[in-house]
C-alpha cells in the first residue's frame, strides 16, 4: 500500500482525515484585521468574522476484473499480487484525478460553501509563469508544487530561459528517482492536465476523507460465477476529495486557447 501511495503524486501530499458520512471542513470566507489600542483611548472595533464551510460528500472509488480458474492456478500467487496492485494503483490514480477536478471545479472568487481559486490568464508559458501564478497565493500556501502534463513540462519549459540565458529547469535524482522542477517549485505530473493549463499551489489546501478509516479494500469473490470457472477481484476505496482553503491555488490558462 505504501508503494502505490508514493506513486500516487498527488494525494500522497493533501490532507488525510477520517470522517464518517459527510464532512464539512470551516474556511475564513471574509475578515477584519487587528488594530493597535491605544491606552486610555476607545476600545477598537469587535473582529467581524465570517466562516465558510465547505462539505465533501465521499464516493465509492472502484475497479474489478474477472480471473479464470485456470489462470489463477497456472499463474499463482505472484499474479494474483499484480492483479491486486494494478486495481489498486489505478483506483488511487483516480483520486489524483480527483484532487485535479476539485481545484478547477473551484470558483475563481470564494462563497459561503466553497473556497477560491484564483485564475490567471496568460498569452504564453514563460519563464516567470510559475511566478507569477505563486504571487496570486495567500501567504499561508508557503509549500506550493506546479501540476502539469508531462508534455508541458518537457515540450515548453524545458526549452525556456531566464533573462540571463539560463535554463528555468532542474532535474534532481535520489535513489534513482528524478524530481522535476522549474524555479526551485516541484513540478508534478497529471494525465487529466491539459496542454493549454497549470496549476501551482499548496496541496495542503486540499482533504482527502476516508470515511472507513481505509485506503483501497479488495473482495475476492470465487462462488458467484463459479459456474463459469470465474473469479471476481473488487478493489474499491470510499473516499470525498475537496479544496478547504481558499486562495492556496491558483489555475493559469493560456488566453490564446480556450479552457
Amino acid at each position: 500500500i505504501n508503494t502505490a501511495w508514493e506513486r500516487a503524486n498527488l494525494i500522497s501530499r493533501v490532507r488525510r482525515v477520517s470522517i464518517k458520512g459527510t464532512a464539512k471542513f470551516p474556511f475564513e470566507y471574509s475578515a477584519t484585521g487587528a488594530s493597535v489600542h491605544t491606552e486610555g483611548s476607545e476600545a477598537p472595533a469587535e473582529e467581524e468574522l465570517v466562516l465558510g464551510t465547505v462539505e465533501i460528500q465521499p464516493q465509492m472509488l472502484k475497479k474489478w476484473i474477472t480471473v479464470t480458474d485456470e489462470v489463477l492456478a497456472l499463474k499463482g500467487q505472484d499474479f494474483l499480487d499484480y492483479v491486486y496492485d494494478e486495481i489498486e494503483f489505478r483506483i488511487l490514480q483516480l483520486a489524483d484525478a480527483q484532487v485535479v477536478a476539485a481545484i478547477k471545479a473551484a470558483p475563481a472568487a470564494a462563497t459561503t460553501t466553497k473556497a477560491g481559486v484564483r485564475q490567471l490568464s496568460v498569452a504564453a508559458f514563460d519563464f516567470s509563469t510559475i511566478f507569477a501564478a505563486q504571487a496570486e497565493l495567500v501567504a499561508a500556501a508557503s509549500n506550493p508544487v506546479a501540476i502539469m502534463s508531462k508534455q508541458v513540462y518537457f515540450n515548453t519549459f524545458m526549452a525556456l530561459k531566464d533573462l540571463s540565458d539560463r535554463p528555468i529547469y532542474n532535474v534532481v535524482s535520489e535513489n534513482g528517482r528524478p524530481s522535476y522542477y522549474i524555479n526551485g517549485v516541484e513540478v508534478l505530473f497529471d494525465d487529466t492536465m491539459a496542454d493549454n493549463e497549470i496549476i501551482v499551489g499548496d496541496l495542503r489546501g486540499v482533504v482527502m476523507n476516508l470515511p472507513n478509516n481505509k485506503e483501497v479494500s479488495f473482495v475476492t469473490d470465487a462462488l458467484s460465477l463459479a459456474e463459469e470457472d470465474l473469479v471476481k477481484i473488487v478493489g474499491k476505496m470510499y473516499a470525498g476529495i475537496g479544496v478547504i482553503k481558499d486562495g492556496y491555488f491558483c489555475k493559469v490558462t493560456l488566453s490564446s486557447v480556450s479552457a
